[in-house]
């Protein structure tokens, strides 16, 4: 039989917060079995939440590719453009 976790447990397994549990059981991502009155989390459920679950932070994109200049800062030396004939100039 698979192992059960608590909420508690479950988050700790995770490594997120008890609230963070409690956002991913409301929005549908974490499905846990109902005994008596409390929720419990079988290993295998975990397991398919941390495989399926997208990492944080903002996705990689156009719009984070470089880094913003902050204020104050130089702009960064421009790799040197071939000329007509592909030399470098």
């Amino acid at each position: 039989m698979n192992e059960l976790f608590s909420t508690a447990q479950a988050a700790e397994y995770l490594g997120l917060t008890v609230e963070a549990i409690k956002y991913h059981l409301r929005r549908g991502h974490l499905k846990p079995q109902k005994v008596g009155n409390s929720h419990v989390y079988t290993k295998l459920e975990l397991s398919r939440f941390q495989r399926t679950r997208r990492p944080r932070g903002r996705p990689f994109g156009s719009k984070n590719r470089f880094p913003r200049k902050r204020k104050g800062e130089s702009v960064a030396e421009q790799p040197p453009q071939a000329t007509e004939a592909g030399s470098v100039a």
